[in-house]
Formats: structure tokens, C-alpha cells, sequence
């Protein structure tokens, strides 16, 4: 996509993958989020705050999966 030039799309594509791996992550712990910013706060919640995550790992999350996830034109 990028070599293309497809930029806004390659970003969505990445967006999605992240956004379902996250919940994934949930849901194979038995938790589940009805909201962008419920499931980054329970990502921080069980993965970050209880080290199965890394600060690191958890601020990429926050990058990666903004609440707003609109994409420039």
C-alpha cells in the first residue's frame, strides 16, 4: 500500500489490526470493552499496570490507538 501511496490506507489497515489484537487480548482474559478509550483504559488496567506489558508497550498502544481515530486527507 505505501509504495502506492496509499498512506490513509496502510494507517487504517495498521489501525484495525492493532485495535483487534487489543481486544483479542481481552477477551482471552475474559474482559471486554463496548469503547476505543474502555479498552485502552483495561489494556493499562490488566497488561500494563500488572507488568504482563511494558510502560513502553502500553504508551504505543495510546499512539497507535487514539480515541479519535480519524485519518488525514
Amino acid at each position: 500500500m505505501c509504495r502506492y501511496r496509499q498512506y490513509n490506507l496502510a494507517a487504517n489497515r495498521l489501525y484495525y489490526a492493532l485495535y483487534y489484537a487489543a481486544s483479542s487480548t481481552l477477551i482471552s482474559k475474559g474482559l471486554m470493552s463496548h469503547s476505543h478509550s474502555g479498552m485502552l483504559a483495561m489494556m493499562h488496567l490488566h497488561f500494563v499496570k500488572t507488568g504482563k506489558l511494558t510502560k513502553e508497550n502500553g504508551a504505543c498502544t495510546n499512539c497507535c490507538l487514539p480515541d479519535n481515530h480519524t485519518f488525514p486527507r
